[in-house]
């Protein structure tokens, strides 16, 4: 070997091995290429006719006219067409399995979840103040069943403070900035809150439009804004100034519900937690002060629900449950279910949903070009939507983006 001295540099022919040393490509022809595939990347999805279905048009409440075949490639629907006129192409690698008697029902889609809320702890405090953030990033994966970085976001915990348009303006430009797409801000009190009223207005008119208007410039496409608010103070506050959804809405009257709909504002409201949250094993969840304050929203959320609904506001499904609560995710489809009827309901956690989203034809429907995000059910939501809260009873397949995640069906394996 040449030696150098300090500032000297060496040829690429002035140093040579001395034997030549055969490397895992010379002797293992096959093992480079298994190290450059990631591990953690799934191969592509299977192909997939399912024969003789019956399927949901969520859009306009009804099922398609007779039994369908459903054909999914790549994870895209990509034919629907009455069983009896399609045609098997014998060039493509596709599984057929009959689902005679089944319903495919668009994936549902759930416009309030807090992912990191996640399981393990027994209240809010002890998640925010004595949880590491690793944990609560590792425990996300079984919040979602999915990979986490589909969210997005900043911060681990459930929000951040930003008091003032300099902070404001920062904290939305580094959640954007993360890959947020929606950004929602807090203008009135909550439940959990113990410092603030339900009936507070939280904001200035200034900060809430550093946050709106910096989305709107920096979010493209999306970029939207939703905002928590109970009362009509609050919502028209947030309106006003530039939010185009509002979380929960409880105390909204039907002039406030007329407003919303007029300027086409989105509505998640958020009924089932109210319920959950107080009764076992989560009675002593709330603190004293978010009792009080959870029976006054819980009383108005049903009534608050139908005015939104009769005055033809957008509505999306939502649970904002929390912990281990997020088990009971589907139980927002019953308490829903007492003042709306079961197609409106499942409107909610399908197509408007999907439109939020700007994801229109891809989201929420059963339909050439759509993601093959697909429930199988032994009964008609559209009749009952109560059976979505019964899945030990009638979910029969899960398949999100073409993959089975779980199923009973015969030649349709996870």
């Amino acid at each position: 070997m040449t030696a150098t001295r300090p500032g000297e540099s060496v040829s690429s022919s002035s140093v040579q091995p001395t034997k030549s040393f055969p490397g895992p490509a010379a002797t293992r022809p096959g093992y480079l290429p298994k190290l450059a595939v990631s591990p953690w990347i799934a191969p592509p999805p299977k192909g997939y006719v399912f024969k003789n279905a019956k399927v949901i048009d969520a859009d306009s409440g009804s099922l398609l006219d007779g039994l369908q075949t459903v054909v999914v490639e790549n994870g895209i629907i990509s034919e629907v067409i009455p069983s009896g006129r399609w045609k098997a192409n014998e060039d493509l690698d596709l599984d057929t399995v009959d689902v005679s008697g089944l319903y495919i029902c668009p994936g549902l889609i759930d416009a309030h979840v807090h992912v990191t809320a996640v399981a393990g702890v027994k209240n809010m405090t002890e998640l925010v103040y004595h949880t590491p953030e690793e944990d609560v990033a590792l425990r996300q994966t079984y919040t979602l069943k999915e990979h986490p970085g589909c969210c997005g976001g900043f911060s681990l915990a459930l929000g951040r403070v930003a008091d003032g348009v300099p902070e404001v303006l920062r904290a939305t430009r580094e959640e954007l900035m993360a890959g947020a797409d929606f950004i929602k801000i807090m203008v009135g009190g909550g439940v959990l809150s113990e410092t603030d009223a339900i009936e507070s207005v939280q904001y200035t008119p200034e900060e809430v439009r550093a946050c709106t208007q910096t989305a709107k410039s920096m979010g493209g496409r999306l970029g939207a804004v939703t905002a928590h608010a109970y009362t009509d103070e609050a919502v028209a506050h947030a309106v006003n100034n530039g939010v185009g959804g509002i979380e929960h809405g409880n105390l909204i009257s039907a002039e406030t519900a007329k407003m919303m709909a007029e300027k086409g504002i989105w509505l998640t409201p958020t009924l089932s937690c109210y319920g959950i949250m107080v009764r076992s094993p989560w009675e002593d969840f709330l603190p004293e002060s978010g009792q009080v304050k959870n029976w006054e929203v819980m009383q108005n959320g049903l009534k608050a629900l139908k005015l939104a609904h009769d005055a033809g506001v957008n509505i999306c499904y939502g649970s904002d449950l929390l912990i281990s609560m997020q088990a009971l995710q589907t139980e927002e489809f019953t308490v829903r279910s007492e003042v709306l009827p079961s197609p409106a309901i499942l409107r909610h956690a399908t197509v408007n949903p999907a439109k939020m989203l700007k994801q229109e034809g891809k989201l929420g429907v059963i339909a050439p070009g759509a993601y093959a995000d697909l429930i199988f059910l032994n009964q008609n939501p559209l009749s009952d939507i109560t059976v979505l809260d019964r899945p030990e009873d009638h979910l029969k397949a899960v398949m999100k983006d073409g993959r089975v995640i779980t199923s009973k069906i015969g030649g349709m394996n996870a």
